[in-house]
């Protein structure tokens, strides 16, 4: 368990990063279209949406445009959301809102939701199933939560990675994306490899916290774990007895 200074010394270090490492640095409206048709688990995303942890807005900006999609709020605590909103003019894209929000404070956020999307945030949270139970109630019964983490035997191989590559640009070869010329490698390598915190849960792990917050598993991908270690798990609010 972290003291209190500990968690605090975290949470700053990580805005810190992000504050200066906005990944995607940019992205194309042809990109947003390709997640949005493409994305698996898109049929449970649907009404009034939120996306927690958005970052520079690229999967924001995706949701909105998928069917069942009514409004977005996108929310982060890094100046990511300049990006986010840079590109949201530059589509024309006018169901979504971008509000600077640290995940903590969720609660101040009005209104509840019909879906709650939050990948790739969880993991870089020292509280995380705090937060993930502040989500939690910001879902109307029977809403949908779409959550994407890390998983340890993925998380394990880009670990050995990541004693390499911090050692030295050398090692940068290691990764796929960067010998595959990625057009944002530079980006990826350092919100892979030289986040300040990061940890992982065993699905079996989600599923108590679901069980815990009367929320009802539906699915997970991959079926194992993913070679970088993300998978993604989905759920919805089951009714409660007297609320």
């Amino acid at each position: 368990m972290h003291g209190k200074n500990t968690k605090m010394k975290i949470l700053l270090s990580t805005k810190k990063f992000y504050d200066k490492i906005n990944y995607p640095g940019g992205y194309t409206k042809k990109e947003i279209m390709n997640i949005s048709k493409s994305y698996p688990f898109r049929k449970y995303i649907n009404g009034k949406v939120l996306d927690a942890g958005c970052g520079t807005g690229m999967f924001t900006l995706a949701i909105s445009e998928m069917n069942n999609v009514g409004s977005v709020l996108g929310v982060d605590f890094s100046n990511s959301l300049k990006i986010a909103n840079k590109f949201k003019s530059k589509f024309k894209i006018d169901n979504v809102e971008f509000k600077r929000v640290d995940l903590n404070n969720i609660d101040e956020v009005d209104g509840k939701f019909d879906t709650v999307f939050c990948s790739g945030v969880l993991h870089h949270i020292v509280n995380s199933e705090d937060v993930f139970k502040k989500l939690v109630k910001k879902l109307k019964i029977k809403g949908n939560i779409i959550i994407g983490v890390y998983h340890p035997v993925g998380r394990f191989f880009m670990n050995i990675k990541k004693q390499f590559i911090k050692l030295h640009k050398y090692f940068y070869f290691l990764d796929k994306r960067f010998r595959n010329d990625y057009s944002r490698k530079n980006e990826w390598i350092l919100d892979q490899y030289f986040n300040p915190y990061e940890k992982s849960f065993t699905r079996k792990k989600i599923k108590e916290w679901f069980k815990k917050n009367n929320i009802k598993f539906l699915e997970t991908y991959p079926k194992s774990y993913s070679k970088g270690g993300l998978y993604i798990v989905v759920g919805e609010v089951e009714e409660v007895v007297g609320e």
